[in-house]
C-alpha cells in the first residue's frame, strides 16, 4: 500500500472508531450523521450504502441535526424512493428553511 493510502485508510479508521468511542454511552442523531459523513466522504465501494443506512439510523433519532435529513432524502432519491424523498427533504427545509440549498431542494420535491 502505498504511503498516501496508508495515511487515508488510518484517517477513515481514526474517524469511525472515534464515533465508536463517543457512542459507547449510547447512539445518538448526530453520531449517526457523523458516522454517515464518514461513510459518505471516504467514498469507496459499499460506502454509499453504509451513508445511506448511518443517515437512516440518524433520523430516527429526536436530536438528528437537519443535515442528517437532506442526506436522508439525498440517499432515498437515488435508491428511487421518491415519495420518502420528499418527505425527508421536507422535514429539512422545516428545520432549516433558510438553507443554502433550500431552492434546490424546493425544485427537487415540487
Amino acid at each position: 500500500m502505498r504511503d498516501a493510502e496508508h495515511r487515508e485508510e488510518t484517517r477513515d479508521a481514526r474517524g469511525i472508531n472515534l464515533i465508536e468511542t463517543l457512542a459507547q454511552d449510547g447512539w445518538n442523531g448526530l453520531l449517526r450523521f457523523y458516522e454517515g459523513e464518514v461513510w459518505r466522504l471516504r467514498n469507496r465501494h459499499g460506502d454509499d450504502v453504509r451513508a445511506g443506512q448511518s443517515y437512516a439510523a440518524a433520523v430516527a433519532y429526536p436530536d438528528a441535526p437537519a443535515e442528517a435529513w437532506r442526506w436522508h432524502g439525498i440517499t432515498l432519491m437515488k435508491a428511487g424512493r421518491a415519495g420518502e424523498a420528499k418527505s425527508a427533504f421536507a422535514r429539512y427545509l422545516t428545520m432549516k428553511p433558510d438553507a443554502a440549498d433550500a431552492a434546490w431542494v424546493r425544485q427537487t420535491i415540487g
